[in-house]
């Protein structure tokens, strides 16, 4: 649960580009949140069935068999809140949400500043 009076948060952050990811997961950090990291789809599902976030930060194209929007749904049935990441205009992304509801769509390359009202927000 997050802190009432900080509004730290448990984020998960899924990226596989790996500066991308450790920019944005040391920004997280020096926030407060106490952020998990997954480069990819496996890791993603594996550290949210271990430890559940209360954020899903998520880029959506990530390599390999499944896209960064199907983990998106997978993770959010347990209720988690979802930010998308794309390099995508969000319009063009809200046409493939199907069902799907996001906290945040930001577009890359992000704004630090937005990530953390979104993550706030969330």
């Amino acid at each position: 649960m997050a802190d009432s009076h900080t509004g730290r948060r448990r984020v998960l952050l899924v990226e596989d580009e790996p500066a991308a990811r450790d920019v944005t997961c040391r920004y997280l950090q020096s926030l407060g949140h106490q952020v998990q990291v997954a480069a990819d789809v496996r890791e993603a599902l594996l550290a949210a069935a271990a430890h559940p976030p209360e954020v899903l930060v998520c880029d959506c194209n990530l390599s390999g068999r499944f896209n960064g929007l199907e983990v998106a749904r997978v993770i959010a049935q347990a209720g988690v809140a979802v930010i998308l990441v794309s390099g995508h205009s969000p319009d063009l992304l809200r046409e493939h949400l199907a069902g799907l509801e996001a906290s945040a769509i930001l577009q890359k390359p992000i704004s630090l500043e937005k990530l953390a009202e979104a993550v706030s927000a969330a």
